[in-house]
């Protein structure tokens, strides 16, 4: 098999995924109560509030298919891991900084690569999350 052939069929292999959580989907990112718990821990500290803007931005954007302008540069902040993004909204690129929990490093990288489509927002994983 040749090396283009070999990247085909892992890029058309790879499957969307219709959950992201992981009770709904083997396959998923995120546990309900990864979802739940953390939300409600940024939602609960003003501090932190604006990072719920940021992930629904984000969860917005990877709904629409919007493309990041920049490499996804993950780090840590006081033991607590953030991923730093550039999205291209309009004529301008917008920068954010998310929040990891679960596997949200795991999904912003597979989405970067094309592995994964998504098709919820962040209000919508938070609902299947609460069923």
């Amino acid at each position: 098999m040749s090396f283009k052939k070999l990247i085909n069929n892992q890029i058309v292999s790879a499957p969307g995924v219709d959950s992201l959580i992981k009770e709904n989907n083997p396959e998923g990112y995120f546990t309900k109560t990864d979802v739940l718990n953390n939300l409600d821990r940024l939602s609960s500290d003003p501090k932190l509030r604006y990072l719920i803007g940021n992930t629904n931005f984000l969860f917005s954007a990877m709904k629409q298919n919007i493309s990041f302008t920049k490499m996804p540069q993950h780090i840590v902040e006081n033991g607590q891991g953030y991923t730093w993004l550039a999205l291209r909204v309009g004529r301008v690129s917008r920068n954010i900084k998310v929040p990891h929990f679960g596997e949200m490093q795991r999904l912003i990288d597979d989405y970067a690569m094309g592995v994964t489509k998504i098709s919820s927002t962040l209000e919508e994983l938070y609902d299947e999350a609460s069923s």
